[in-house]
């Protein structure tokens, strides 16, 4: 019986590797920006790219797993988050110009990573809810906690080297 449900839990822990690679991306993508951002030059414009280059992959894996499989498999918040999700990733493009150019601030930046990240996040979380096997919600939510850890982590790093950059806490700002 645990290899049919594991069989059945294919596409649940397929999608969730391919989904925290992604946040992952995004995460590194998100700090190289605050420092980007948060410099005086354009000297980490390269590292940027780059970054931009290993997050694009992820995306890219993750449109094409969502496409081969079934989403009948998944219940209704599931869908409706996989939507939101998708909707959000779709000003990336957009985001990472402004980024650039110089165009936003960093703060805009690292709520628009965070905003990306955490529908994600909640697309994991809702792609749980199918899971009927107690052993096997639990190594999910482990993973979940683990995803959730990473975000908290990369938004304190990012907001950090803001302040290192500029070498002063400001009032309000990291609460």
């Amino acid at each position: 019986q645990k290899v049919t449900e594991s069989k059945s839990l294919e596409p649940i822990i397929q999608l969730s590797i391919i989904v925290g690679k992604l946040i992952h991306e995004s995460q590194i993508e998100r700090g190289l920006n605050s420092a980007y951002l948060s410099s005086a030059n354009e000297s980490g414009t390269a590292y940027v790219q780059q970054q931009y280059i290993r997050t694009d992959h992820q995306i890219i894996e993750l449109s094409q797993y969502i496409k081969s499989i079934d989403l009948t498999l998944f219940n209704q918040k599931f869908r409706e988050d996989l939507l939101s999700s998708q909707v959000i990733a779709i000003r990336i493009d957009e985001i990472r110009r402004d980024i650039l150019s110089k165009k936003i601030s960093v703060d805009e930046s690292i709520d628009w990573y965070s905003e990306h990240n955490e529908s994600w996040i909640n697309l994991l979380k809702h792609s749980s809810e199918i899971i009927d096997d107690p052993e096997y919600m639990q190594l999910y939510a482990s993973f979940l906690n683990f995803i959730q850890g990473k975000e908290f982590a990369g938004i304190e790093r990012a907001l950090m080297v803001n302040v290192f950059t500029d070498d002063v806490f400001r009032r309000g700002k990291y609460e």
